[in-house]
């Protein structure tokens, strides 16, 4: 019976030198693996495990060893385009498109020039008269323009039925500042119409004296060397028509209240007042200078701000 067991031991022995006679052929341990004989598939020790490398925008949640994925991927959160920066992700950076560009609102006396889309301001406010306020004024921006007739009759000229006929063109600007323009229309005609007017007139007043217009010419030209004719030509021409309205063309200021628009040559100067009334593109200023009381329409005709 001893002898049997010995036996039993030696076989055991001998089997369990025969499980050890493999050249194994290790192959590494990977993230679901453990180390691993290639020969017989004998396993040894345990599998590395993943190594995880978070979720991104575009990327879900993936192994650094294996690339093996877990999830989605965040996806873009967006921050909309502006005027200086793209459609822009805010976890990752990334952009897509371009900017938007500035729409700009025209500096005013409250704010200085403004996109309307961002916010974002260029140069200073308008700084001018206090009396003068752009939400006030806004509607006259630019360049009026418009035609006016002077009557005998105006001028307190009596039996003169002349009439001198003018353009009149004013432009508003942002600040309280404005520059008019006159130009006459009719300078010749009217002043021919003036020459003979006068002509008649002294003519007239030597008759009263008993004199005929053969003695009133024989009279001037003794006294002016020249005959009736040719002395009211001269007259009317030293008065220079075109060069007296030449003279009112200029710069000047002006500021709305009140229903009545002020207009002045300088913010210290007297600034007189004139009721308006202003309907789409036309502008019309009651006892408007040189108008001896009338109306004076002027049509909208440019600027770079609309007409309200």
């Amino acid at each position: 019976m001893k002898r049997f067991f010995v036996l039993l031991l030696a076989l055991a022995c001998l089997l369990t030198l025969a499980a050890c006679s493999c050249d194994h052929k290790w192959s590494k341990a990977d993230c679901t693996t453990p180390k691993t004989c290639k020969i017989c598939g004998e396993k040894e020790g345990e599998a590395l495990g993943h190594e995880w490398k978070d979720a991104d925008c575009i990327t879900p949640k993936t192994c650094t060893w294996c690339d093996a994925t877990d999830g989605e991927a965040l996806g873009h959160d967006w921050q909309e385009v502006t005027c200086a920066t793209p459609k822009t992700c805010k976890t990752c950076g990334v952009t897509e498109g371009e900017t938007l560009e500035h729409t700009w609102q025209e500096a005013t006396t409250e704010a200085p020039k403004t996109c309307v889309n961002c916010g974002a301001t260029e140069g200073e406010r308008i700084i001018t008269d206090p009396r003068f306020t752009t939400a006030s004024t806004q509607s006259l921006y630019g360049k009026w323009q418009g035609q006016s007739v002077i009557t005998g009759k105006d001028m307190a000229v009596e039996g003169f039925n002349g009439e001198l006929i003018y353009t009149v063109e004013i432009t508003f600007g942002k600040a309280g500042e404005t520059a008019t323009k006159y130009v006459i229309l009719n300078g010749q005609e009217f002043s021919n119409s003036l020459t003979s007017y006068l002509i008649e007139v002294m003519y007239a007043e030597f008759t009263n004296q008993g004199l005929t217009k053969e003695d009133a010419d024989t009279a001037m030209v003794g006294y002016y060397g020249v005959d009736v004719a040719t002395y009211c030509a001269t007259v009317v021409e030293t008065l220079g028509i075109n060069t007296m309205f030449d003279h009112l063309n200029g710069a000047g200021v002006y500021y709305v209240a009140d229903g009545k628009l002020y207009l002045g040559s300088s913010w210290n100067s007297e600034l007189s007042g004139s009721a308006f009334t202003l309907s789409g593109d036309k502008l019309t200023i009651v006892n408007m200078a040189l108008t001896n009381g009338s109306t004076l329409e002027l049509q909208f005709t440019e600027s770079d701000l609309p007409a309200q």
